[in-house]
């Protein structure tokens, strides 16, 4: 979000040139346990300013994406010329390419870089993948990898490819993969496979589980040996209802932006993405958002609009409505929300008949706690959340406003101890582990 204070929690990890991966694998099967002694190399190679000019001019993605809110700072011209500028490039995105043997196995198509978040202070380091011309934000996009490489997870290569997802996780540091284990349970229809894997990271134990479905990782979670605190990773779940891939739908659907639509547009990575706060401090808004369908044949039948929540666990359709199309093959419907289920969601318009798709459009139901840091001056804050993110927590149902209340707090304490410039602050909720130790230390 906009504004002089945007909470943002990202983990910085230390990088090292020229490490060794050491698997040390116990995978556990139905028949017993299996030893396996895997040892890969890899390296984290710097780019020149030339490789990295090069890379930008081929797909200019890559510099936008590292520049981030920034970008509007800058004038087109302006950033035309910084693409041309080596020094800038590789002192500022300071590129490195990762390699190793079994990312290269899995995914020979793809190329790993790590490069420079440049809009926020202290900048910080991240992982992206290259296939092709396109760019893939890593790990939440690690699903697309598997698309894109026509891959589906299943029974034979779960746990190569759970390895694989921990090496981009950990994006470079030396690990050492101390026991796999694997099970399956037949009784839902498709199977859903558990993954866990044990790493060791320098002194410390991580356990990572893997909850796998429909031939992709719906989520994925890390514990410390010993820490009940858990990370859960944001992933995409491609969910093109009801089988993936089948985009064969003509007509497109738009999630309006103006009366009498309450929803609003943020453009991240170049791309659009919605928003609607169905609750504010406490209270439903009762906001209604309108989806928009065009292009369809005239008057075509069997067609719906499809909601549904994505990432983490949440997998719930929210919405399943019957939408009739004119003679100038355009529908809309307006929906108010429930506010007691918040979530990322995807939106799709569908043929209930063929089960053919649009392409989906991204939607947020979110809450907000809002207020002023102080009686007697205007500046105001703004804490963006949603009950998906803490979805999993043993704390109960009322644990997310309870959160967001202590960020509240923590951000007025924090307002009196300083002088801010601009009177608008807004807070954005994205890793409650982390967050929930800035709670407690206030």
């Amino acid at each position: 979000r906009s504004g002089s204070l945007l909470a943002r929690t990202c983990l910085l990890k230390h990088r090292q040139i020229g490490l060794i991966i050491l698997f040390a694998v116990s995978i556990v099967m139905a028949g017993g346990r299996i030893p396996k002694i895997e040892r890969s190399s890899s390296t984290m190679r710097q780019l020149s300013g030339k490789e990295t000019k090069e890379l930008i001019e081929r797909i200019p993605e890559i510099f936008i994406d590292a520049l981030g809110r920034a970008a509007s700072d800058f004038k087109t011209d302006e950033i035309a010329k910084l693409k041309q500028d080596t020094n800038f490039l590789k002192a500022n995105l300071k590129l490195k390419e990762l390699e190793t043997s079994l990312l290269q196995t899995v995914f020979p198509n793809a190329h790993f870089y790590q490069l420079w978040k440049l809009d926020v202070r202290p900048h910080y380091p991240y992982l992206i993948a290259i296939i092709g011309n396109k760019l893939y934000q890593m790990p939440s996009n690690f699903n697309r990898l598997l698309l894109e490489h026509n891959l589906e997870v299943n029974d034979k290569n779960i746990i190569e490819l759970a390895k694989a997802f921990v090496i981009i996780a950990l994006e470079g540091k030396e690990i050492t993969f101390l026991e796999g284990k694997r099970s399956i349970d037949k009784k839902k229809s498709p199977p859903i496979y558990r993954v866990q894997l044990k790493v060791r990271v320098n002194d410390e134990i991580q356990i990572y589980g893997f909850h796998i479905r429909y031939g992709q990782i719906l989520w994925a979670t890390m514990n410390v040996e010993g820490e009940t605190d858990t990370k859960y990773f944001d992933f995409e779940i491609i969910e093109e209802p009801p089988k993936r891939g089948e985009l064969d739908l003509q007509g497109q659907i738009n999630i309006a932006t103006a009366s009498p639509s309450k929803a609003y547009v943020e453009w991240e990575d170049s791309k659009p993405h919605y928003y609607l706060i169905v609750d504010s401090n406490g209270q439903a808004t009762n906001d209604p958002v309108k989806f928009e369908l065009s292009g369809f044949q005239t008057n075509q039948p069997n067609i719906a609009i499809l909601v549904r929540c994505i990432k983490t666990a949440y997998t719930d359709t929210l919405l399943y409505q019957p939408v009739a199309i004119d003679s100038s093959g355009n529908g809309s419907f307006l929906w108010t929300p429930n506010s007691q289920k918040t979530c990322i969601t995807r939106v799709w318009a569908i043929d209930t008949v063929t089960k053919d798709s649009t392409p989906s459009k991204e939607l947020t139901l979110e809450k907000v706690v809002t207020g002023r840091f102080h009686d007697n001056y205007p500046d105001t804050f703004t804490v963006y959340f949603t009950d998906q993110f803490f979805q999993g927590l043993n704390q109960g149902a009322n644990y997310p406003a309870t959160f967001a209340g202590c960020v509240k707090t923590a951000a007025i304490e924090s307002w009196q101890k300083q002088a801010f410039e601009s009177n608008s602050h807004k807070l954005l909720i994205r890793d409650y582990l982390v967050l929930s130790h800035l709670c407690l230390k206030w």
